[in-house]
């Protein structure tokens, strides 16, 4: 929790830059379509996330670049809010 609200954190690692054997095949988004669900089933608004991978990945997913970069790895944070239903 975080200011009352559930925040919720997804962690992975798919490949390397220097290893580009699993790239184009839908890996990446499979991985994380599973955990987005669990977090917005359990009440998440809003899923942020960091990220140095090219920016086209992430919002190809639905996510926008917040603006601000990360204290902790330099990279820019990514928002992806829980649409409507």
């Amino acid at each position: 929790m975080l200011d009352l609200k559930l925040v919720g954190f997804i962690s992975y690692q798919v490949d390397t830059p220097l290893s580009d054997c699993l790239g184009g095949r839908g890996l990446g988004s499979k991985l994380i379509t599973h955990p987005e669900k669990v977090l917005y089933d359990r009440g998440a608004e809003c899923i942020y996330l960091t990220s140095d991978a090219p920016a086209d990945f992430w919002e190809l997913r639905g996510y926008t670049k917040t603006g601000k970069v990360s204290d902790i790895n330099q990279d820019p944070i990514y928002e992806k809010p829980k649409r409507g239903e």
